[in-house]
C-alpha cells in the first residue's frame, strides 16, 4: 500500500511540478492521452494520462496510469468530490459494460478509482474507442462523464516503466 500511495503522489505531482534546474520534464502526445514524465538527479517518473474538463475549463476527472514493471501496471481514475462512494464506477467501453468499480479513498483533492494490473479494463481500452464513467452524485442523480480512447494504446506502449 505504501507503494501504491508514493506512486499516487507522483501521479498527482506531476502535472503541477515546478521546473527546477535539476529537473526537467517532458511530454508527449498521443491524440487523446498524454506521456509525461519528470527527471531529477537520475530517477525518471512517468505517467500517461486523460483530463476531462469542463466548459468553464475546470478539471472534471483525471484517467492515468503508470508502469512499475513491464507486468505492473497501475490505473486510476480521480473524481470530484461530493459522489456517492457506496455506489461502484459503472465503466463501459463503446456502449458495452467493462466493471463496476469501487473507490478506493478520497483526499483534499479527489476521489479515486484504483485498477492495479486491470487486463480487462487495459485490453477493452486498447480496442474501443469511446468510454463512458457512470457515478453517482450524493443527491441521487448520475453523473456521465465520456472519455477518449484515441490514442491510449500509443501511450500505454511509449510509457517507461517507473524509476529509471
Amino acid at each position: 500500500m505504501k507503494k501504491v500511495l508514493s506512486v499516487l503522489a507522483l501521479v498527482m505531482s506531476l502535472p503541477v511540478a515546478a521546473e527546477q534546474p535539476n529537473m526537467k520534464t517532458t511530454s508527449e502526445a498521443y491524440k487523446d492521452w498524454v506521456v509525461a514524465c519528470v527527471e531529477q538527479e537520475g530517477v525518471k517518473r512517468c505517467e500517461m494520462k486523460q483530463t476531462l474538463i469542463k466548459q468553464n475549463q475546470q478539471t472534471i476527472a483525471v484517467f492515468s496510469a503508470v508502469k512499475r514493471s513491464q507486468k505492473d501496471t497501475l490505473m486510476q481514475i480521480a473524481l470530484p468530490h461530493m459522489l456517492d462512494l457506496t455506489i461502484p464506477v459503472k465503466m463501459t467501453v463503446d456502449g458495452k459494460l467493462v466493471k463496476n468499480l469501487p473507490f478506493k479513498f478520497c483526499n483534499q483533492v479527489a476521489c479515486f478509482v484504483l485498477m492495479e494490473n486491470d487486463k480487462q479494463v487495459i485490453d477493452a481500452f486498447k480496442v474501443g474507442t469511446a468510454g463512458e464513467v457512470e457515478v453517482q452524485v450524493m443527491n441521487g442523480q448520475q453523473m456521465k462523464l465520456d472519455f477518449s480512447l484515441s490514442g491510449f494504446s500509443a501511450a500505454m506502449n511509449n510509457l517507461p516503466v517507473g524509476d529509471k
